[in-house]
């Protein structure tokens, strides 16, 4: 799963535990139960396991309209208010869209992957 560099940290934290995406949830590549590398974009995103020192547990993934975030949702994207992650989705991904579905996936931090135990 890739993440912007300053999101990794605050997923470490535990302070990020939750990303939207603009997929649908049937076209994600995730499941619920399942633990996946959590990386940067660039050549960090193809790092083998072994590589990898961050990873997440997906928990839940739901589908909803970006106008229906909460603050207690800004807050688990990141530590932020609504006004804050509506600059930084606009940052991402372009323009913000209330009216938009977008998937929400919900995980754990985990700094292993189940396979090295």
């Amino acid at each position: 799963m890739i993440f912007q560099e300053h999101h990794l940290e605050k997923i470490r934290d535990g302070v990020k535990t939750q990303t939207r995406r603009q997929k649908p949830k049937e076209d994600l590549r995730y499941t619920v139960g399942t633990v996946y590398r959590a990386t940067e974009g660039g050549q960090a995103m193809f790092q083998t396991i072994e590589e990898c020192k961050d990873f997440v547990r997906v928990v839940n993934i739901t589908e909803e309209p970006l106008g229906d975030l909460t603050e207690e949702d800004a807050d688990a994207e990141g530590g932020y208010n609504l006004e804050e992650f509506i600059d930084i989705w606009e940052e991402i991904n372009g323009e913000w869209d209330p009216e938009e579905t977008v998937s929400v996936i919900e995980f754990e931090y985990q700094s292993y992957h189940p396979s090295e135990d």
